[in-house]
């Protein structure tokens, strides 16, 4: 697959303004986007998705993965005890390469270390069940990561309601993201936005190595902050690779009142602490 992603990076780079800033950045150190460090050299990428309780959603979700311009290897998609409709879903929108198992309510954090143990990605792209990805999601995740060697990738997120359309800018969730977004253009660091806002949104804007996994020891057992949790370990074992990138924006995140936040901010907060 090798050559396929070659080709790919050169579309990339050649359509993309990200990726012609990145070879011109390349350009003046002697390097191209096609002579990334040798540990990104024939990698393979997953992409896994808990579920619980998305029946509106899942199909949306499975569909934008099948569809990427960059395809995934495979998706592995684990069902974390819904008792909806989703799973009928899931196999209306099954497809070659997607791979499902169903478990005992357990948490979103032990769905997604299922699925990500039970993938074989070098790369691991996180969709949550009522989230959905842009066409060029991989393609432009695995390009920035290749160009700058990142452990764990995230970039923006375009806030999206129950019905797909677009978050109301008067929306609280739409003003506190505008602070954070602001926040992380201007702070002194990454880490420094991070102390204050989880500028990643969510796990659906994660694109990491397997190995980082592995180091962390997968996501901990929070309800609410395993995404929050998860990244500032990941800043703490490697902040050189833990890379944000504010022009990505393939990331729809679902606003709707069954987000897990929305059961409680207040559990939530407690946990953050």
């Amino acid at each position: 697959t090798t050559p396929d992603v070659v080709t790919k990076m050169h579309r990339f780079s050649a359509a993309s303004s990200w990726g012609a800033r990145v070879e011109r950045i390349l350009e003046m150190t002697g390097h191209r986007v096609v002579e990334a460090p040798a540990v990104h050299t024939g990698a393979t990428l997953s992409a896994v998705i808990p579920l619980y309780n998305h029946e509106r959603w899942i199909g949306e979700a499975i569909d934008s993965v099948r569809d990427q311009t960059l395809p995934a290897s495979e998706l592995v998609v684990v069902d974390d005890g819904s008792v909806d409709s989703g799973r009928d879903v899931l196999e209306a929108h099954r497809f070659t390469g997607l791979r499902s198992v169903y478990q005992e309510n357990r948490g979103a954090h032990s769905a997604l270390n299922r699925a990500i143990a039970l993938s074989k990605g070098d790369y691991i792209a996180v969709l949550n069940s009522d989230d959905a990805f842009e066409p060029e999601r991989l393609e432009h995740a695995w390009g920035v990561t290749r160009a700058t060697g990142a452990a764990l990738l995230c970039g923006s997120v375009r806030l999206v309601g129950a019905d797909g359309g677009e978050v109301d800018p008067a929306h609280p969730i739409s003003r506190w993201y505008r602070e954070a977004r602001e926040l992380a253009q201007t702070a002194p660091s990454f880490a420094a936005a991070l102390k204050k806002h989880n500028v990643a949104v969510t796990t659906s804007n994660f694109f990491f190595h397997r190995a980082l996994w592995k180091a962390l020891g997968g996501f901990a057992a929070y309800r609410y902050t395993h995404d929050y949790d998860f990244l500032l370990r990941a800043m703490q074992l490697c902040p050189e690779r833990v890379v944000y990138e504010d022009s990505l924006t393939d990331v729809r995140y679902r606003v709707h009142a069954s987000n897990t936040i929305s059961e409680s901010q207040a559990r939530g907060d407690k946990e953050r602490r």
